[in-house]
């Protein structure tokens, strides 16, 4: 009897550590997932911001660039969340944390010169106008 109670024991530890990889497993996917989506939406914003040269090209894209920067703050905030249910005392998860900032920085500061240079350049069109 002691022998099956043990043997249990020990089952029951192995599906209870192969649970808690699962969860770190699924929340690794989440954030995966996340910033994906969030470096997709960086990307488009890029692609809109490039091609508003000009004042009626920026007024045609505004439409766009809203809907997909309200998509890109959506997958923000569900980073967010994917991240807080990480544990940063693991050594993995710090530094899947550290990595995801970084390429978050990085998308940023490419939607930002994309935005820079597309004012830039409508200030251009709109100074040759004059």
């Amino acid at each position: 009897m002691m022998f099956v109670g043990k043997r249990m024991l020990s089952f029951l530890t192995g599906v209870c550590l192969l649970c808690a990889a699962s969860i770190t497993h699924a929340d690794a996917a989440a954030v995966a997932r996340s910033i994906a989506e969030f470096k997709a939406a960086s990307q488009e914003l890029v692609r809109l911001y490039t091609g508003a040269s000009n004042e009626a090209s920026a007024k045609a894209a505004e439409a766009q660039i809203n809907a997909v920067t309200k998509r890109q703050k959506a997958a923000e905030s569900s980073l967010n969340a994917a991240i807080q249910k990480l544990d940063p005392n693991k050594q993995e998860s710090g530094k899947m944390i550290e990595k995801v900032f970084m390429e978050m920085q990085t998308a940023n500061e490419a939607v930002s010169a994309a935005h820079l240079k597309a004012i830039e350049k409508q200030a251009a069109a709109k100074a040759q106008k004059k």
